[in-house]
């Protein structure tokens, strides 16, 4: 008895711990320009073989994620490059990552 439970618990930690290690990276679905993606471009780019599948939704542009549990994430931000100035003269940024 003894050792099936202790089967069980490492099977759930192994799981656990697997999970844990999962990537989640979001896009911009596609979408271009000052606009924001819809929810159909959402659906089409986490599609099922994404780990994000069914569970992006998007109001008025925005997409919003439910974090699956409780855990440390680390964060990873990636900036667009800014496009050139016709009234200006200047050129874009270059983007950043953070």
């Amino acid at each position: 008895m003894m050792k099936k439970l202790l089967t069980i618990c490492l099977i759930m930690l192994c799981a656990f711990l697997i999970k844990a290690q999962t990537t989640y990276n979001f896009t911009n679905c596609g979408q271009t320009g000052y606009t924001c993606p819809s929810q159909s471009q959402i659906n089409s780019e986490y599609g099922s073989s994404n780990t994000l599948y069914n569970q992006v939704t998007s109001t008025s542009g925005i997409q919003y994620w439910t974090v699956p549990f409780t855990a440390t994430y680390n964060i990873e931000v990636h900036g667009a490059e800014g496009g050139q100035s016709n009234n200006y003269g200047g050129s874009g940024s270059g983007g950043v990552f953070i």
